[in-house]
């Protein structure tokens, strides 16, 4: 069964109500539509009330012609929502419509993309927008933004992940795991991906696996790659193609939004990685002791992968740093090497690059110094997390 199919028959005992282009509520004398496209039980495209959950694609409808630019923003925050019910989303389509003419929207990993304004007052329009609709309808999950190693099982209401190795075989993930779901910047070939978070991982773990000092204080790598979808190229048929910002532009659909794809910048690679290291935000902590103990295992854990596998972290920061347990059972860890890097790479990746989260940088990384990213301004960030701590209350929300 495909994700998110709904038999239109069964749409009542659901609390679906067909939608119809009326106005459903009145905002600066302007009409308009809010809804979400579905699928039929055929495979058909349907308008349904927002239900973030079931959405396949995201629609605002003005009933003016200029309304469609007040759409876009209205379209950001519709797609926010499918993200956040919707786990297994890689990206998001969405319609904008004004009057008489349509923009197709893609929302990817980090960049939106809208199509050429379609006219449906002339019949060439009116194709263009058909065989979109078309292609939505009977494409597969793949290219409507779906992950397919990622199963929803709805009536249990659970995701079932499959999680590949670096070779390719499947993994038996041990309980008590962490799934990463990420598409960090990255670059084309695996061999030369120095920030390789699952490469540093698996460094760590086969470093310090035999320290039992460090048990539940440093991250352990479990299984996990990049990802690859199985979709058809060209006349080469059904082929293994790796997930990337790029590559998506490259997949049936998008290519309908004559998008050149050298306007984005940089390379995203979907990677989901495993590894045990679960807890808690600092945010969860219940007294100054804990707070001082989770810091202090933090700052340890930073030093020992650093002394011991020669790996710098270079994105140190309140929300990268986990806890489990309480009391006096308390321990903490350092987790999120997306921005890390080997001391024997360093000469491979810019040599003044600039990482961190922005409350938490060193002086030298927020001035854009001449000195690069060394121990120090990763010791400097812990420091400015203490301060942190010590001068806002842990518990409340960050409002920086």
């Amino acid at each position: 069964m495909k994700l998110g199919s709904t038999d239109s028959r069964s749409m009542a005992s659901k609390g679906y109500k067909k939608a119809e282009l009326q106005s459903t509520r009145r905002r600066e004398a302007e009409d308009m539509v809010d809804m979400y496209i579905k699928r039929d039980i055929r495979g058909l495209l349907d308008l349904a009330i927002p239900d973030d959950e079931d959405a396949k694609n995201t629609a605002e409808v003005k009933s003016a012609i200029q309304g469609i630019g007040k759409a876009m923003p209205q379209l950001f925050q519709y797609t926010r929502g499918v993200y956040n019910e919707q786990y297994d989303r890689r990206f998001v389509w969405g319609m904008a419509v004004g009057g008489k003419k349509v923009q197709a929207v893609f929302f990817g990993p980090d960049y939106a993309l809208a199509s050429d304004t379609i006219c449906v007052d002339d019949a060439s329009g009116r194709a263009k927008l058909v065989k979109l609709l078309v292609d939505w309808s009977f494409c597969e999950s793949h290219r409507l933004g779906y992950d397919p190693a990622i199963t929803h099982n709805k009536r249990l209401r659970y995701y079932e992940i499959n999680v590949g190795s670096e070779d390719g075989h499947g993994a038996t993930i041990e309980p008590d795991i962490f799934i990463k779901y990420a598409w960090p910047e990255a670059t084309k070939d695996a061999n030369v991906d120095y920030r390789d978070e699952g490469r540093h991982l698996q460094k760590i773990t086969r470093t310090i696996d035999t320290e039992p000092n460090l048990d539940g204080k440093c991250p352990r790598y479990q299984s996990g790659s990049r990802v690859m979808i199985n979709r058809r190229v060209g006349n080469e048929g059904i082929k293994a193609v790796e997930d990337t910002s790029r590559s998506i532009l490259s997949d049936g659909i998008c290519q309908q939004l004559d998008g050149d794809q050298d306007f984005v910048n940089g390379l995203r690679v979907h990677k989901v990685i495993c590894m045990k290291g679960v807890g808690k935000p600092p945010k969860e902590l219940e007294n100054v002791f804990e707070v001082s103990c989770v810091m202090e295992d933090a700052m340890e854990c930073h030093w020992e992968i650093y002394q011991r596998c020669k790996i710098l972290h270079r994105d140190i920061s309140i929300n990268n740093i986990l806890f489990s347990g309480s009391g006096s059972k308390i321990k903490g860890t350092l987790i999120d090497f997306d921005h890390a890097i080997c001391e024997d790479d360093k000469d491979a990746v810019r040599h003044f690059e600039r990482t961190g989260t922005l409350p938490f940088m060193s002086v030298n990384n927020l001035e854009g110094g001449k000195l690069e990213h060394s121990l120090l301004d990763d010791w400097e960030s812990l420091i400015c997390i203490l301060c942190w701590v010590g001068t806002y209350d842990w518990k409340k929300k960050d409002e920086s």
